[in-house]
């Protein structure tokens, strides 16, 4: 497949994410780490934006040479297709960001990792509007979901060694606590994200143990949950001279 299509309200409802704080600056680093996530079996990609269109974007499979300019350009947006441990194909999107680990240090790298909550919703009934919705009955999907994305959070480590990691519902605003950096710090029992911590040359999962609400916002917060999809194809349009 060389084009894909990408449906913007597919792309609405908030992001279930993969976090991984990559540490001090490298932009080598940063593409390895991004060039290690896609070659994981589950995802189809990458492809980088080629055109808006009236109703979302259209995306063309990139070289990592293409990747590397994205990168260069302000912004490594990398669109694909993950097929879920069910079974179940959704879009998904990958973010190379500088200055976003939750550290007070900008000198640092982010890799993130988002599936669209109404993406999620089109091929799991049991979605629902979450996270407006009871905790109870969540972790029948959120939990197998969690470890899916922790495998591809290994899969990184594996070529890419990381700090630490957190998984969970918009998990790009939540400021890491102490014991995520530390390994020498036991974890909380009760966690409302999964953490994956290295510790010596290991990562250790520690997976959520409160399952279901809203995490990385307030409820309030989730009023408008569509920004960084806009942000990106606003973005998109600028560099295609588009508007």
């Amino acid at each position: 497949m060389d084009t894909l299509v990408i449906p913007e309200e597919r792309w609405h409802g908030g992001y279930y994410e993969l976090h991984v704080a990559l540490g001090s600056r490298s932009d080598e680093r940063l593409i390895a780490a991004l060039e290690a996530l896609w070659a994981h079996p589950a995802l189809e990609g990458p492809y980088i934006q080629d055109a808006p269109t009236a109703h979302g974007v259209r995306a063309r499979r990139a070289t990592w040479d293409e990747v590397r300019a994205e990168h260069a350009d302000g912004l490594a947006a990398c669109y694909g297709t993950a097929t879920l441990h069910d079974g179940a194909c959704v879009g998904c999107l990958s973010l190379g960001l500088i200055g976003h680990d939750g550290s007070s240090d900008d000198a640092s790298d982010t890799l993130l990792f988002s599936l669209p909550g109404n993406g999620l919703n089109a091929v799991w009934p049991q979605f629902g509007a979450f996270p407006f919705v009871e905790p109870d009955g969540v972790r029948s999907w959120q939990e197998p979901l969690e470890e899916w994305l922790a495998e591809l959070a290994r899969n990184v480590f594996a070529h890419v060694p990381f700090a630490f990691a957190c998984i969970g519902f918009e998990v790009m605003s939540v400021d890491p606590e102490g014991w995520m950096r530390s390994p020498r710090t036991p974890p909380p029992d009760k966690r409302d994200i999964g953490v994956l911590r290295r510790e010596q040359e290991e990562l250790a999962w520690y997976p959520t143990t409160a399952w279901g609400g809203p995490v990385g916002t307030t409820w309030d917060g989730l009023v408008d949950v569509t920004s960084l999809w806009r942000r990106l194809l606003s973005r998109g349009r600028r560099r295609l001279g588009r508007g």
